[in-house]
């Protein structure tokens, strides 16, 4: 199974490049979002006069079938998580907040408004089949995208806090990349919140935040 993961992030620095499995994606353009649905087929006939036993069986489990279906479909269809939500937000709160305890910023507070913001993203990045920030970007915004397998919150955040040792403080910059990892940290955001879109082959993560980090000029905390 071929595994694949990028990362994309408003940079802090325009530093972008490939790096092994990773890569920045770093294209703006605008899209519009696509909704998928699963639909069964006709449910079970009823019968208005009587029939043999075995009749009714084969009525009643064409109906079941046509329900398993339907869930099969439904489960496995292209779009968001199946994990319950407020399992999801509080993983992915966590680990943002212990990466800013490590430099002393203030923790950051879920918002179910950047929730739903990064939801619509994400499903639209899915059903596009694309790996790009919104054009019109009001937000601090990290992406993550992970092909061949499935990643956990503390997985997403992990790869984007990995980019600390990239960050040079003294100079203010970036050797290579971290404006994932810079944004995690900047002290003036004060609200997060994130989604995931999946289908049966990828994943694509979004997290957005408030107010956007990664200015230019100014020191992430």
């Amino acid at each position: 199974m071929r595994l694949a993961v990028k990362r994309g992030s408003e940079q802090y620095s325009d530093c972008g490049r490939k790096k092994s499995a990773l890569q920045l994606a770093q294209h703006w353009n605008g899209s519009t979002l696509r909704h998928s649905k699963a639909i069964c087929g006709r449910g079970p006939r009823f019968l208005t006069r009587p029939v043999e036993r075995a009749a009714r069986v084969r009525v009643y489990m064409k109906g079941l079938a046509c329900l398993i279906a339907l869930v099969s479909s439904i489960a496995s269809a292209p779009g968001r998580s199946n994990s319950h939500p407020g399992s999801l937000s509080r993983q992915l709160l966590a680990a943002h907040n212990s990466e800013r305890k490590r430099v002393g910023a203030p923790p950051l507070v879920w918002s179910e408004q950047l929730s739903s913001y990064a939801q619509q993203w994400a499903d639209t990045l899915l059903a596009q089949r694309r790996f790009s920030h919104r054009s019109n970007h009001v937000y601090g915004e990290n992406l993550y995208e992970i092909t061949g397998a499935a990643a956990s919150p503390s997985e997403v955040v992990g790869a984007w806090a990995g980019e600390a040792q990239d960050f040079d403080y003294r100079a203010n910059a970036c050797r290579s990349m971290c404006g994932h990892y810079t944004q995690i940290v900047w002290r003036e955001t004060r609200s997060v919140g994130c989604a995931v879109a999946r289908d049966p082959r990828r994943e694509i993560w979004v997290c957005n935040y408030a107010p956007p980090g990664n200015v230019v000029g100014e020191r992430p905390y």
